[in-house]
């Protein structure tokens, strides 16, 4: 049982407080199917922890932690990794040979549990050191062990398990196999062909990563042609068209006297980092001198709307004398792809339009945006955790080609790192990891000014790893990103864990049909016991 407030994953993939649940209810099984209540016990009892070790560093802030509370009878899901081991033993002033290994089997205390195994093999028996060692390496290779002990244990008793057993056990986090094709089907209400969900869920996650806030459009470092190409193909089959156009990231030189040309002009390097203040100087400026504005727009304040309708008037339609000029424009900056809607027409003064857009109306849909107390926020859709696979590992590749960084592990697979300002998106992406069975972990960098004194937002980092990772970069578009087909064996990845004692407290539970394994997944995918 657990206690009050623990949220479980239902058989249709939403969360549920545990003392909510009914009988009747579906909860989700490890193998993406129901099992069905049957009972609701509760009571009071003493409670225990539990509290996911891991490997931040002390005093850093943790998130994403795979914490719950349990009673004292509660059943612990647990995954022992064999360890056999040769070593060398003193006993009674004699040496031997001894293997070490696992076993599930009785205990003094009246539980099953799995405990430390020797075997021993005296120097003095079997001819010295050599025929005593032999024999032990040849008992240990005929060992029939399998590389992991399943088991449960109630929490009231995992204080009496070896610590040396404590150290190579864990818990589990269960992928989620459920598959709902929920995108799929919201195309192919709209008419549109389902199979098309994956084209779809890349262009969400691309946008989560470096979508402008206002509209379906994305910036892009020119030079990431692959990346240009890719969403110009899905665009296509999504019946979208596209516009480009490139900013730039200088601000040009100033001068304070009046030249039209002169070569005699001192040049300035200014570095624009804080568009807030360079609108209303050097807008106007630009404006004066009847220049070309480029600026260079992020991804959630597209400032190049402001400048739309100077851009688009004729510069025979502008004159005005200044004691100011702007030269050298000449640095190539962010390129800002914008998708339109099916017959939009694109020669009007308004250029940015959302109508009849797919991509805009899966984002508005499923909630990809949405308002906060602190203003608009992008945010992952809940129901990815559940969408089918494929749907889930195209949205992430999605977001790692916008917004990831990418490196090769020392084996030659490779790992990524997520960055964002949005929590929402922080934990949207983790939860959407764990249901693929990617390893993941989740630090943070503090807001701070640099040493050329640009300020930096509050940062969290998702970092993504192991074998199930390689289903994700295969569908990468960048060349650094991508990563061969190759086979794996989606599966749970295991968590270390301690178990604290936290006094009595009310207890909330399910029990769940004879007929199954009595065992489902909390919502942050806790593979568990009833």
């Amino acid at each position: 049982c657990f206690s009050k407030g623990t949220q479980v994953m239902m058989s249709d993939g939403q969360d549920k407080s545990i003392e909510d649940i009914q009988v009747g209810e579906c909860v989700m099984g490890k193998d993406g199917l129901p099992r069905s209540v049957v009972g609701l016990p509760r009571g009071y009892d003493t409670m225990y922890d539990v509290k996911h070790i891991s490997g931040h560093r002390h005093g850093a802030e943790v998130h994403g932690m795979m914490d719950f509370t349990v009673s004292s009878d509660h059943k612990l899901v647990l995954r022992t990794k064999q360890n056999v081991l040769v070593t060398t033993r003193n006993y009674g002033g004699k040496t031997y040979a001894a293997v070490n290994y696992f076993a599930l089997e009785d205990s003094k205390y009246g539980v099953q549990m799995v405990r430390v195994k020797t075997k021993v093999y005296g120097y003095h028996v079997h001819g010295g050191q050599a025929g005593a060692e032999e024999k032990a390496r040849l008992f240990a290779t005929e060992l029939d062990l399998s590389e992991y002990i399943e088991w449960t244990i109630e929490a009231k008793d995992y204080a009496k398990v070896d610590v040396n057993v404590k150290s190579n056990t864990t818990q589990l986090i269960n992928p989620v196999w459920l598959e709902t094709g929920a995108l799929g089907k919201w195309l192919e209400n709209r008419g549109s062909n389902k199979a098309l969900a994956p084209t779809l869920a890349y262009l969400l996650g691309l946008w989560v990563g470096d979508g402008y806030m206002e509209r379906a459009a994305f910036s892009f470092d020119p030079k990431d042609t692959g990346l240009v190409e890719r969403v110009e193909r899905d665009v296509d089959l999504l019946g979208l068209s596209m516009t480009s156009n490139e900013y730039h990231h200088r601000c040009d030189n100033l001068s304070s006297d009046s030249v039209s040309n002169d070569d005699n002009v001192a040049e300035t390097d200014f570095d624009v980092t804080d568009y807030e203040n360079f609108i209303g100087k050097q807008v106007t400026i630009a404006r004066a001198q009847n220049a070309d504005v480029h600026l260079e727009s992020d991804a959630d304040t597209d400032l190049s709307e402001i400048f739309e309708d100077e851009i688009e008037t004729s510069d025979s339609d502008m004159t005005y004398d200044s004691d100011l000029s702007v030269t050298s424009w000449d640095q190539r900056g962010d390129l800002t792809v914008t998708l339109h809607g099916k017959g939009v027409r694109l020669n009007g003064s308004r250029k940015h339009n959302n109508s009849n857009n797919v991509v805009w109306d899966a984002i508005e849909y499923f909630g990809a945006r949405q308002k906060t107390q602190n203003g608009l926020e992008k945010t992952v859709p809940d129901h990815l955790a559940f969408d089918d696979i494929s749907v889930r590992e195209f949205f992430l590749a999605g977001l790692i080609d916008s917004d990831g960084y990418v490196k090769e592990n020392s084996d030659g697979s490779k790992n990524a790192t997520i960055s964002t300002i949005y929590k929402s998106v922080c934990y949207g992406v983790l939860k959407v990891a764990r249901s693929l069975g990617i390893k993941v972990s989740i630090s943070t960098e503090d807001a701070k000014v640099d040493s050329a004194g640009a300020n930096h937002q509050f940062v969290y980092r998702v970092f993504l790893n192991g074998p199930a990772f390689a289903g994700v970069l295969a569908k990468c578009a960048l060349e650094g990103n991508k990563s061969a087909e190759t086979d794996f064996e989606r599966g749970p990845v295991s968590f270390h864990f301690d178990l604290v004692p936290c006094g009595k407290q009310d207890y909330y539970g399910i029990t769940l049909d004879e007929s199954s394994d009595h065992q489902f997944l909390l919502s942050n995918m806790a593979l568990v016991h009833n």
